[in-house]
């Protein structure tokens, strides 16, 4: 039997019995990643006859769903009773024993500007979310004793004057047990600001939804404006809580930025990438260029010294976002494999590196498949927030 050939078609062969039914297809126009992407991988074709471009697929990403090791969390569904925490967090740059507030660093000259800056901003949160809890976090170690009774003393004034409004509470963050379990350089002077106030409003995060009864962890800049339970969670925001466990802010160069987030405690896998992808990662990142260690790339270029380590807690957003959706089963990194340790995980996301995205990552299911105009991918869910672009200012 002679088969012609058609130019740019391609051909797939099925096993029937003892005999071999050819089909062909013209060329599609364009290529499902889904199927495209990942060549090694070849599934089997059914025995019925000519699969169909959506059987192919199907069968491709079953196959691929084999190679993840561990199993996704189920969908969550918001209650009308759901419990949440809005958190809001000022780092010194440096320790300035003359603060008489704990906010703002340089312009706390007057008790006046302190209440236009801080106590207005957290009693407009608590006003507006009664029914949560607002917590301001803040570094003891870096903040003078001082300025801590100041401003916890103003706070419990206003509390009770306003007794429907949120309990406002002062938290430090040399209290959380990662913190504590830290090389105290981590979080010294000796660090970039910036560095520091990425990593602990992460630590204060996982922290916070794995030991206390919130479903939701809120973090917010200062600069952000306040907003009502119904603004903070909008039907967008809701599908993807829902869906994926966490928001960020919209805007930036990026098309997100982490001046805000809120992330649930019912998505452990959440929980685990945020620890290993975004904290552990971002210290072992800063230990390495204590070291001189530490490099732009991969092949050992560019030595990126501590003082220059500002970006690298945010810079790890998008392999935190691969990672977790390998972690749920929503798309695959197949050099991570089976049965790897967090260690491992770390090593794999270069720690003497940079590594801003993996370039293996696969997806396997199509909602989490950006949608344009994003620059990625696969999904980023974000929400608009309404806040100028790098309008917070630590130093």
């Amino acid at each position: 039997m002679k088969l012609s050939f058609f130019k740019k078609s391609y051909f797939f062969v099925v096993l029937l019995s003892s005999s071999f039914i050819f089909a062909a297809q013209t060329e599609v126009q364009q290529e499902d990643p889904c199927i495209t992407a990942f060549q090694p991988i070849v599934p089997a074709l059914p025995s019925f006859g000519s699969p169909s471009d959506a059987q192919q697929k199907d069968l491709y990403i079953k196959e691929l769903q084999e190679l993840s090791p561990t199993y996704p969390s189920k969908p969550i569904k918001l209650r009308e009773d759901f419990t949440y925490s809005i958190n809001l967090m000022w780092i010194n740059k440096k320790l300035n024993q003359e603060q008489r507030f704990i906010y703002p660093a340089k312009t706390d000259k007057t008790e006046e500007k302190f209440h236009a800056a801080l106590i207005n901003k957290l009693f407009e949160w608590a006003t507006k979310n009664p029914e949560s809890t607002v917590v301001f976090w803040y570094d003891s170690q870096l903040t003078s004793p001082n300025a801590v009774q100041n401003t916890k003393k103003i706070i419990a004034e206003q509390q009770t004057q306003n007794p429907s409004a949120a309990p406002i509470i002062c938290k430090d963050i040399r209290l959380l047990p990662k913190v504590c379990g830290t090389d105290p350089f981590t979080f010294s002077e000796a660090v970039p600001v910036y560095f520091r106030a990425d990593l602990l409003r992460l630590i204060a995060t996982t922290e916070t939804l794995t030991t206390e009864n919130f479903d939701y962890f809120v973090y917010a800049d200062m600069d952000i404006p306040t907003m009502t339970k119904e603004e903070l969670f909008d039907t967008e925001a809701q599908k993807n809580l829902e869906k994926i466990g966490i928001v960020l802010a919209r805007g930036g160069v990026y098309g997100y930025e982490n001046c805000f987030h809120i992330a649930t405690r019912h998505k452990p896998n959440l929980i685990k990438a945020i620890n290993i992808a975004l904290i552990d990662l971002g210290i072992a990142r800063l230990e390495n260029a204590r070291k001189n260690t530490l490099t732009f790339d991969f092949l050992g270029r560019n030595k990126i010294p501590v003082e220059k380590c500002g970006q690298l807690v945010f810079n790890g957003y998008l392999t935190f976002f691969q990672y977790f959706y390998h972690l749920e089963n929503l798309g695959v990194i197949p050099s991570l494999g089976d049965n790897k340790e967090d260690n491992d995980v770390i090593n794999f996301l270069r720690p003497y590196s940079l590594r801003t995205e993996i370039t293996e990552f696969k997806i396997l299911d199509n909602s989490i498949t950006a949608k344009p105009p994003s620059r990625y991918e696969f999904l980023i869910p974000t929400k608009e927030v309404h806040r100028s672009a790098c309008s917070m200012n630590y130093d």
